[in-house]
């Protein structure tokens, strides 16, 4: 009887073979799954998805602002004038959003032209839209270098 007692109490439990298979196992998959779901380069792809969005905005804005005043749109350049913000005299454009998020809207920038362009930066990654006057043929929000930008 003795000899059946001991064969029962050995074969419970895991060897320790088992234990760290198991825990390797583990640990390549929560590797595999940190560099899928990189959480900075998330929250980086989210803020280029708002800037891209405010690009899409003030431009819709400027354009209409543009085709309006079709022979002042060198009027169109504020952020009052095309109607971003609250439209009050303190209108602004909304730099800061996402953090650190810059605005702007140029006309003729390209000496000769009559072109509006607006541009959002947010690092090195560049969001810009353009509206010719003269012609009323607008181009699409497009990353300026795709490169930078993890969306497009």
């Amino acid at each position: 009887m003795t000899t059946k007692k001991s064969i029962i109490s050995s074969n419970s439990g895991f060897t320790l073979i088992e234990l760290l298979v198991v825990i390797v196992i583990i640990g390549i998959l929560s590797g595999v799954l940190i560099a899928v779901m990189n959480p900075v380069q998330q929250q980086l792809r989210a803020k280029q998805a708002v800037l891209r969005g405010n690009v899409d905005k003030i431009c819709m804005a400027m354009q209409a602002c543009a085709v309006s005043k079709a022979t002042t749109a060198s009027s169109c350049i504020t952020a009052q004038a095309v109607g971003v913000g609250d439209g009050t005299a303190a209108a602004k454009y909304p730099d800061g959003i996402p953090a650190s998020a810059a605005y702007k809207i140029t006309y003729g920038g390209v000496p000769g032209t009559t072109m509006l362009e607006t541009t959002g930066t947010l690092g090195t990654c560049i969001f810009a839209c353009d509206y010719d006057v003269s012609t009323g043929v607008a181009k699409a929000t497009y990353a300026t270098v795709p490169a930078n930008c993890l969306i497009e």
